[in-house]
């Protein structure tokens, strides 16, 4: 009766409303699906403790993703992934609500096994974006949900436009490390005049160094967030940078708008909280402009890369541009962000033609190339690196989509590539097929080592791509990312079963990979 009427307290104070700052609720299971025996054994004696699978045979369009990792302290990973369709684990079953729900869970790699699973979404796609980790092993996820976010036996969040049809709503949520959601916070899908296009959408977070959350992410419209009104900038998504407390409190929110679209991709907090943050601005066939504080960025063509520092209170500190001065299909963005032990900043993403990053200048070989950029705490650029083949154009783009710097320094970054890619002197060959890679520099942008995963097959459907990247203490590195098609990983071939499957690769601090067995099947 208690867990009925607590459920029913949620559903009501809930179903229209961000939750209040001073209304954070108590944890909740919240529909956890499975959680592992505690002498639970490895069934499967040939699984490599060092990869996951995860997926099934689900049509819908690249239907299973792994879109974001982060390592807990304890020696797990948390990870978030997209899945459709009806899923098993041992003899639990479960299915997605609508097109495309969010599956969270926590994976040991130590014996292969997923502690435990987390499915919600609800009755049109839904997305996990970024997730991170604060000291206690507590799991902050970002995203952005349609209809509403259902979770089995515990709260639902609703879209706030009349009759769930506004459009997508941006949400943070925080989950303790047994996976008992701690709260909740969502807002936008107003409806907005059919001039504006777009997503409501968390993109990034991370936790700085006392456990407040800082999370970024886009909006259209005027969305009612923290008590005030978001300004308007364009006719596509604006960006909003927010920072919360460990308990869910909202301290403040900073905004950017564009004359056509800024949408941030990464951010991260340096050892005395001030927050960096990148991203992309304007159009992708001429120029526009960004209004970040009182100054006006103008892409040098199409759209163009900022990276922006702020002080723990959201203070505006320096913004940098960087990009090409292409205008048709001229897309630079900047995918990727962290923060070393030094407070230099890294950033990667794709570039097109020859981009300027103030003094220094890269050229493309061919359409969509990887960047690879250092600044220092000031802003001020210490080298850029290009790689990538001349076959980065249509449907098999070039680009990095995230980074992590290890503790000895090292860089590490995934993305995917095309063709034939070079990577300072060294390359890696894909065939017709978009690969995934993970790539290693040091501090002074020199390769230190390479890792590509070869599509196997002859089929044009066939791809790979390298979503997130996290390393813990120790420098082991965790990608996840999907594949669709048949992959060749560690001598061994993975065919998906539907329309992509999501992958957990786990990698020492030179790239060998530590140590797979299907364990989640949709069908």
């Amino acid at each position: 009766v208690v867990t009925f009427l607590l459920v029913l307290y949620f559903f009501l104070t809930n179903r229209e409303t961000a939750i209040s700052p001073n209304k954070v609720p108590e944890p909740q299971d919240a529909g956890i699906i499975y959680r592992r025996p505690v002498a639970y054994e490895n069934p499967d004696n040939s699984r490599n403790p060092a990869i996951q699978i995860i997926g099934g045979d689900s049509q819908s369009p690249d239907s299973d993703q792994g879109r974001a990792v982060c390592w807990l302290s304890s020696g797990d990973i948390a990870f978030a992934s997209t899945y459709d369709g009806q899923g098993t684990l041992d003899t639990f079953l479960f299915s997605s609500r609508g097109k495309r729900d969010i599956l969270l869970g926590t994976y040991r790699p130590e014996d292969g096994n997923i502690n435990w699973l987390l499915p919600f979404g609800g009755d049109v796609r839904d997305m996990p974006r970024a997730i991170a980790t604060d000291s206690k092993n507590n799991i902050i996820l970002t995203g952005d949900f349609g209809s509403a976010l259902n979770f089995k036996d515990g709260p639902s969040y609703r879209a706030k436009a009349k009759d769930n049809a506004g459009l997508h709503e941006f949400f943070v949520a925080k989950f303790d490390a047994t996976g008992k959601i701690q709260w909740l916070d969502h807002a936008g899908g107003n409806s907005v005049s059919y001039k504006q296009t777009g997503f409501n959408a968390g993109t990034a977070i991370a936790v700085d160094r006392n456990d407040d959350i800082i999370v970024a992410g886009t909006y259209i419209g005027a969305p009612e967030y923290g008590g005030e009104t978001l300004p308007v900038g364009g006719p596509n998504e604006d960006t909003f940078i927010a920072k919360y407390s460990e308990k869910g409190l909202l301290k403040w929110v900073k905004t950017m708008t564009g004359e056509y679209q800024i949408v941030p991709h990464a951010i991260d907090t340096d050892a005395q909280g001030n927050i960096f943050v990148c991203g992309s601005f304007g159009h992708h066939n001429y120029s526009g402009e960004a209004y970040i504080g009182r100054d006006t960025f103008k892409s040098y063509g199409g759209r163009d890369i900022f990276l922006a520092k702020y002080d723990p209170e959201g203070v505006l500190l320096w913004v940098k541009q960087a990009g090409s001065a292409q205008n048709n299909n001229g897309y630079d963005a900047a995918n990727g962000l962290s923060i070393d032990k030094d407070g230099n900043c890294y950033i990667t993403g794709f570039f097109v033609g020859e981009a300027t990053f103030d003094e220094e200048k890269i050229s493309s070989r061919g359409g969509r190339d990887i960047f690879l950029a250092k600044y220092n705490s000031a802003g001020t650029i210490i080298w850029v690196q290009r790689a990538g083949g001349s076959q980065g154009n249509g449907p098999m783009p070039e680009g990095a989509n995230s980074i992590c710097t290890t503790p000895e320094g090292n860089i590490i970054l995934t993305g995917d590539f095309a063709g034939t890619a070079y990577f300072g002197s060294d390359s890696l060959v894909a065939g017709n097929h978009s690969n995934f890679f993970v790539a290693s520099y040091d501090s002074s942008g020199l390769v230190t080592w390479l890792r590509q995963f070869s599509i196997e097959g002859l089929d044009d459907f066939q791809k790979a791509d390298g979503f997130d990247v996290d390393v813990n203490a120790s420098g082991q590195i965790v990608v996840t990312g999907y594949f669709l098609g048949s992959i060749m990983i560690d001598s061994k071939i993975y065919s998906s079963q539907g329309n992509g499957d999501i992958f957990i690769l786990v990698f020492d601090k030179e790239g060998v990979l530590l140590s797979a067995g299907r364990t989640v099947q949709f069908s």
